[in-house]
């Protein structure tokens, strides 16, 4: 098995994605599953780049991790600091860090137009910080800005530079594609000319997405013999992001052979995709390789049918591994094989004459403009009342709602009251919320807390809506998926309406009788 070492940059690079932040508790659980793991580096933070950043550092460099290096990032002196005055260096030293990551010009177009210096003065702007740390016994990660793009404007130069850093003691010099524009061919190319200067086991490589290549370029680095892989956790960075671990950790595990993590990790990678999005407070992509939650999803017939037969038809590889499993939908592509199979997933032993009973009533709702891809939660309650179980909650006799909107000139406020009622005993409740369905659950929430106080608490945690025909204009039929969670599962129910807020209560409705039903709460 290849060993390669992987050095995460989610902590500086993924933070430059628009929106993305976290808190230091956070980080630090981070830091602690990456180090658990096994990754080799993890980037904490801009030294220089103002207090908050230098708190994380600090924190994370403190804590008591086993594998993991923390790195502190930094650029190389400027032209007209010492090395010793250097801002940036001497922040590096202030975190308490034993690894520094430098950013240093190799271009020559930067030099002239970014540091407004000679190449010269570059050079030794690069070797003196080097040095410098190497000094105060620092290990020292060298990433060579444009390396890429210095190759095509001035080879020798752009070579030049990366040799002068090796030279002043850099432990790795790490070949950056700045702006993502690099083709596979042209990183392996470039990697073949950096090992006429610099030996081969101490080259990295920094890829960026811009053009969809991250994975690929870090692929084409790994083949050409690069070992040491700079990535984000998800791919999180500016403009299109970074490389992107969580594809590309599996990729060399399962076409390679090739790991960085500890044995047995790997299994982990799913948990730690889905926690660093909330850690970042991103929207996990569940179609993401690997460790989507529809990675290994399927709902045509056919498709369906084909991995019966053989798992290996349409999923190319045992998702289990990366912590991950294949998993069966049902949609207007789904056939009579599809449901059964849904349905026996969801925990259905359907009788032939059930299962066109399921096959039934799935058509009928369907015609009416429902669709269960994303609401299996409604799937569910549609395969209980075609068994023999049948639909026996009574979550109320009558309910009656009543959902107001008034505007004070500066915002829309929403307002809702309930009235419900359950063998003769009726219940009031009043919401007031961010929207008239927000309103209107925050009623439902109390009507239940007074009928159902042993229900298992819940909440919304996403809403969508999808016309269904447009050609009717304002009377046209809507969809909304209402997703619900108890912090430990997540449900997602759906309801159908030319009123979107009765479509609204319609799919609130399905979340409480699933709930129920998921509880074995089958009667009042």
């Amino acid at each position: 098995m290849d060993k390669w070492f992987a050095y995460d940059t989610t902590l500086r690079d993924g933070l430059q994605e628009n929106g993305r932040d976290i808190t230091i508790p956070d980080a630090t659980r981070f830091a602690q599953k990456l180090d658990d793991m096994g990754f080799s580096w993890i980037e904490a933070g801009f030294a220089s780049a103002g207090k908050d950043q230098m708190d994380r550092i600090k924190t994370l460099t403190n804590l008591d991790l086993k594998n993991i290096k923390v790195s502190a990032f930094g650029r190389t002196r400027g032209k007209k600091e010492t090395a010793e005055t250097a801002t940036d260096l001497n922040a590096i030293l202030a975190s308490g860090v034993k690894t520094a990551t430098l950013v240093g010009k190799v271009r020559k177009r930067d030099v002239k137009n970014s540091l407004q210096t000679d190449e010269e003065t570059n050079l030794k702007m690069i070797s003196d910080s080097i040095k410098y740390l190497k000094s105060k016994g620092i290990e020292v990660i060298f990433d060579a800005e444009h390396f890429f793009d210095g190759i095509k404007e001035d080879e020798s130069y752009t070579l030049k530079s990366i040799s002068a850093a090796e030279k002043a003691g850099a432990d790795w010099v790490v070949m950056c594609d700045t702006n993502g524009a690099s083709t596979p061919e042209w990183i392996e190319k470039c990697i073949a000319l950096a090992t006429k200067v610099i030996s081969k086991d101490k080259l990295g490589v920094h890829c960026h997405n811009d053009r969809g290549r991250a994975v690929a370029n870090s692929e084409a680095a790994f083949k050409a013999g690069v070992r040491h892989i700079h990535g984000t956790i998800n791919g999180y960075g500016e403009r299109c992001g970074n490389a992107d671990f969580c594809t590309l950790i599996p990729n060399l595990h399962f076409d390679y052979r090739a790991d960085c993590l500890k044995t047995g990790k790997l299994k982990d990678l799913t948990d730690l995709s889905h926690m660093t999005a909330e850690f970042l407070n991103a929207h996990h992509r569940s179609n993401h390789p690997w460790v989507g939650t529809l990675a290994g999803h399927t709902e045509a017939g056919m498709h369906t049918s084909g991995i019966l037969r053989d798992k290996t038809s349409y999923i190319h590889a045992d998702l289990e591994e990366v912590g991950n499993n294949m998993s069966f939908g049902v949609s207007e592509q789904s056939g009579l094989s599809s449901l059964a199979i849904k349905a026996h997933e969801l925990g259905f032993q359907l009788k032939k004459e059930e299962l066109h009973e399921l096959n039934k009533i799935y058509n009928e709702k369907l015609a009416g403009g429902y669709d269960f891809a994303g609401a299996e939660a409604s799937f569910y309650l549609l395969a209980l009342s075609a068994s023999n179980k049948h639909h026996k909650t009574k979550i109320f006799d009558n309910e009656k709602w009543i959902v107001k909107d008034r505007s004070d000139g500066k915002k829309v406020l929403s307002s809702a009251k309930l009235e419900a009622s359950l063998d003769r005993k009726k219940v009031l409740g009043n919401g007031s919320g961010n929207g008239p369905v927000d309103a209107l659950n925050e009623a439902l929430s109390k009507i239940l807390n007074e009928l159902y106080p042993a229900l298992p608490k819940f909440h919304l945690t996403d809403y969508r809506v999808k016309i269904i025909n447009p050609e009717a204009a304002t009377g046209a039929k809507v969809r909304v998926i209402i997703e619900s969670s108890n912090d430990k599962e997540t449900w997602a129910t759906v309801g159908v309406h030319e009123n979107i807020i009765q479509a609204s209560w319609i799919a609130l409705k399905e979340s409480i009788s699933y709930v129920m039903h998921r509880n074995s709460r089958l009667s009042h």
